[in-house]
């Protein structure tokens, strides 16, 4: 590998971690108001309509 691909994947690597820092972010946030609001994450999900970890 020469030295133009390995920057260009550091590039890429370091705009991947960019983004998911924006979505522990996001989780963050939306943790917080959950806790604030009392909702359990299976009640949170059940009013958004999420069936996909039903039991």
């Amino acid at each position: 590998m020469c030295w133009e691909e390995e920057k260009d994947m550091a590039t890429a690597q370091r705009a991947n971690n960019e983004k998911l820092s924006f979505m522990d972010d996001i989780k963050s946030i939306i943790r917080t108001n959950m806790k604030k609001k009392g909702l359990t994450p299976a009640e949170a999900r059940k009013s958004l309509g999420i069936k996909k970890y039903e039991k």
